[in-house]
């Protein structure tokens, strides 16, 4: 662990540049932005200021990253196709405000190394053919057709493991899941060493899942790779009951970066809402909003036309007594109050829709 009073030059020493530890006031997300970057703002909730983190952090530096390959032009022209089809828009849910505002972050995983070493114990299953025969009858003679079927032979197998594995992915927020099921998958394999050339005007998220903390993510992983090479070594296809007592030693941590654009708008009444772009294959991953004030105030429009149609309806009408011509500018008005009315409330209601299932 480093304290807050040379974290400063530690961590430029392992990261290869000026990093500053910083957390938001707002959503208490702590990040790690370049000593050369003068924004203030929280990159993940656009709403809160960032200050300086008095609390520890860990060492870990990267050792590999997923280079963005979507460039800030290629993220405009994507949010010009994101908000087409909205009506009634915010006035901040614009293209070029979103491209302005937007952030280079990278997100962490954790890569674990370790040995294991330890018995285990399964039911491993191995697949083998059954040859049988089956009649049918097709025109008007019976036919004999061979069939072959694969079962599975299970049995007990125990023995011993002894294996070091090295890079086991494991998640280093506690929002992982929710982030990569919005984003979308990264092409981990396309992950090159740490540079910090890469880094340039990016902030880093911190890990809130410290080891301690996603351990057990990380000894699930080393079971289930343990329990592939275990059936790999009986020979088997299958295996089923996997049970394993181990020491779990010479672990090493460090972290693996996934970059992500953020951005944000804020609609009419005043909430902020962020949007995440995946950095490697383009994915948006935030909401849409339609203006639900815009589209009231064309409700109101369309209904105050209505009522003037409806007046002019009536004094046409009366007008008749006097001039019977008038009677067909009074159906004429009647008609048109009564159609400018229905479609009254379809702004309103479209607006509300849309938001909800945005939702």
């Amino acid at each position: 662990m480093i304290s807050a009073t040379n974290e400063h030059q530690e961590l430029s020493t392992l990261w290869g540049q000026s990093l500053q530890p910083v957390h938001c006031l707002n959503c208490k997300v702590a990040h790690l932005i370049p000593g050369n970057l003068e924004s203030t703002h929280c990159p993940a909730c656009f709403s809160g200021r960032l200050e300086r983190q008095p609390s520890v952090i860990r060492r870990e530096p990267p050792e590999l990253m997923v280079n963005f390959t979507i460039s800030p032009e290629q993220v405009e022209m994507h949010f010009k196709d994101w908000v087409k089809g909205i009506w009634f828009r915010p006035k901040e849910l614009d293209p070029n405000l979103l491209s302005r505002r937007v952030n280079r972050t990278f997100i962490p995983l954790w890569l674990v190394d370790g040995k294991i070493t330890g018995t285990w114990q399964a039911q491993m299953g191995y697949d083998y053919e059954v040859a049988s025969s089956q009649e049918a009858y097709q025109n008007g003679t019976w036919r004999t057709r061979k069939v072959t079927e694969t079962r599975i032979r299970w049995e007990a197998r125990t023995g011993t493991i002894e294996r070091r594995y090295q890079n086991l992915v494991v998640p280093a927020l506690e929002e992982h899941a929710w982030l990569i099921t919005g984003l979308g998958k990264y092409k981990l394999n396309l992950a090159t060493s740490y540079s910090p050339l890469q880094m340039d005007n990016a902030s880093i998220r911190v890990p809130s899942l410290l080891p301690e903390s996603a351990w057990p993510l990380a000894k699930s992983k080393f079971d289930q790779y343990s329990a592939k090479d275990c059936q790999m070594a009986a020979e088997a296809q299958h295996v089923e009951e996997f049970i394993i007592q181990a020491a779990y030693e010479d672990q090493n941590w460090t972290q693996l970066l996934l970059p992500m654009y953020t951005t944000a708008y804020r609609d009419e009444d005043g909430i902020v809402h962020t949007i995440l772009i995946n950095g490697q294959n383009g994915n948006f991953f935030g909401k849409k909003c339609a203006s639900q004030r815009k589209a009231r105030i064309l409700s109101l429009g369309l209904l105050g036309t209505a009522l003037l149609c409806f007046i002019f309806g009536l004094l046409f009408a009366v007008g008749t007594k006097f001039l019977p011509i008038l009677g067909l500018f009074s159906l004429t008005s009647f008609i048109l109050a009564l159609l400018v009315g229905i479609s009254a409330p379809m702004p309103a209601i479209w607006a509300w829709n849309f938001n909800r299932s945005q939702d």
